[in-house]
């Protein structure tokens, strides 16, 4: 178990456990997200709840570090595939998402700190900006002050919101970590519903050419012609 974060701008804690599978070669992890004040759980859980329908865009992107606060790998995790769990009378109590990061051994072993940025959630404060990103914490429970600004600006950039856009693409790779398309033209769509990443992995086995259509949020649905299959998306560059 890894030091909890707090995000006051949205009465947020999160926290992260890890288990490496040694059989596997991956990181399994666990993120959960619960109110930070027993007293606005409900209140927390309705904005949760408003953000997990708005068509995949709201995420928690986690991000692992080495000591030199160099980032080892990220995810994005969307919050509409977060689980909600109850307690025995029925009330909510955390949501939680389990995923894994395909590292090598030496990669996990070179994790000292963890970080995790959120958005598309509504603030407790509407006058709130819509993102928050707290202080980094060490593996010892310590903040960190060496926040890596540089790795924060290359997370801006991949967040960067696109303007509508249109076309045809030739898939090129498949970035299995990011569960996303990798095109010969130089973008890359993230797969965001479950049960879509088969579909998305054939795409990139048979170099298929596949037409996306995006809204100004970046979520783009991917058709072909010869198939009634819709690939639901969201362009990271």
């Amino acid at each position: 178990m890894w030091p909890d974060f707090s995000f006051p701008d949205y009465g947020l804690k999160a926290k992260l456990s890890t288990e490496w599978d040694e059989t596997l070669g991956h990181l399994n992890y666990r993120l959960t997200l619960m109110p930070s004040d027993d007293a606005n759980s409900e209140e927390f859980f309705d904005r949760l709840s408003v953000a997990q329908h708005g068509l995949g865009e709201a995420q928690a992107t986690l991000n692992v570090y080495d000591k030199r606060h160099f980032v080892i790998q990220d995810s994005e995790n969307y919050l509409n595939l977060f689980t909600t769990i109850l307690d025995s009378s029925g009330k909510r109590q955390r949501a939680t998402y389990q995923g894994k990061l395909f590292l090598t051994r030496d990669q996990y072993a070179a994790i000292t700190e963890w970080n995790l940025t959120v958005s598309g959630l509504p603030p407790l404060n509407r006058s709130t900006a819509k993102a928050s990103r707290p202080q980094k914490q060490s593996n010892g429970g310590q903040s960190s002050s060496k926040v890596g600004t540089k790795t924060l600006e290359q997370r801006d950039a991949i967040q960067t919101v696109h303007n509508a856009e249109e076309g045809d693409d030739t898939a090129s790779g498949y970035d299995i970590a990011a569960n996303a398309i990798d095109t010969s033209a130089g973008r890359s769509f993230a797969i965001y519903k479950q049960g879509e990443q088969t579909t998305a992995i054939a795409y990139w086995s048979a170099g298929a050419t596949f037409h996306y259509k995006c809204d100004e949020n970046s979520l783009c649905l991917l058709t072909q012609d010869n198939s009634s299959v819709v690939l639901h998306a969201r362009l990271r560059r």
